[in-house]
């Protein structure tokens, strides 16, 4: 991701909530290995606390056991990252976490968040953040002549994957366009809450494994719906058969805030919890 953290500071800008570590300036810890900064990034997640307003009632969002995507980029110095979906059926937030290097060179955990609902969301992520967005970041569209949906599940996500490749994306960083690449699978694949035939999957724009810009393709009374969500700071742009069919300012134009359904911030690596969880018996 191009870091949200550094979008008020040096422009640098990205997008669900990401949580990333980078090395460059030297090991984070004396066991630095991909397993040590899985484990921290787990340990962060525990602090996580989700919930969501249904028919009057507040209730807890279950904490998911596993990122739906680990990813890092080396053009951008994000070592190590995750992304976390939150909410049965289609994800109703998502949280991602990256270990980078800021511009100052401190290694720090960057969080992303990312709201898939307009039902009210409440996030506690850390002493003094939390995130209480008003509105969806994704809005869906009809996809243009939309082919019939297929019957079976098996060839419904073959044409999602079919569907998916008639889109491309990009972003701007730093007055330069960046091709984004659809990674070859979705990264998650649901069902539509009370419906016996609805599903649909999250596919992913990447620059590398890091996700930029995330793509959701949904079956909808038997044809097609499609709807994208930043998962950057830069300022993205998607094509659908050559066509504009969906762009973004960067985040430095908007600003930043804990009340938007896409934002941030950032917090120093503790080192020494990172020792502490890849020691332990």
């Amino acid at each position: 991701m191009v870091r949200f953290t550094e979008a008020w500071s040096s422009r640098l800008v990205c997008c669900v909530v990401s949580v990333a570590i980078n090395l460059a300036a030297g090991c984070v810890s004396a066991d630095d290995s991909p397993n040590a900064r899985l484990e921290y990034l787990n340990h962060l997640l525990e602090r996580v606390r989700v919930e969501i307003e249904h028919d009057g009632t507040t209730l807890q969002v279950k904490t998911p056991t596993q990122p739906i995507l680990r990813f890092g980029d080396a053009t951008r110095q994000t070592s190590d990252g995750v992304l976390w979906a939150f909410g049965e059926g289609r994800p109703k937030a998502m949280i991602a976490m990256e270990m980078v290097v800021d511009s100052t060179g401190q290694p720090i955990v960057s969080y992303e968040f990312l709201c898939l609902t307009d039902s009210r969301l409440k996030v506690r992520a850390g002493e003094g953040w939390v995130w209480m967005p008003r509105q969806s970041e994704m809005q869906f569209q009809m996809f243009p002549k939309s082919p019939s949906v297929p019957k079976t599940e098996s060839l419904k996500r073959r044409q999602m994957k079919l569907l998916a490749t008639q889109f491309s994306v990009s972003e701007k960083f730093e007055q330069e366009d960046f091709h984004l690449r659809l990674m070859p699978n979705p990264i998650v694949h649901y069902s539509i809450k009370g419906s016996q035939t609805e599903s649909g999957a999250v596919f992913v724009f990447a620059n590398g494994t890091n996700p930029e810009v995330l793509l959701f393709l949904e079956t909808n009374r038997g044809k097609w719906q499609f709807g994208l969500a930043r998962m950057c700071g830069a300022a993205p742009v998607a094509l659908l058969n050559n066509e504009s069919v969906w762009s973004k300012p960067s985040m430095g134009e908007i600003g930043k805030g804990w009340t938007l359904p896409y934002t941030g911030d950032a917090h120093k690596i503790d080192f020494g919890m990172i020792d502490r969880l890849s020691n332990k018996p």
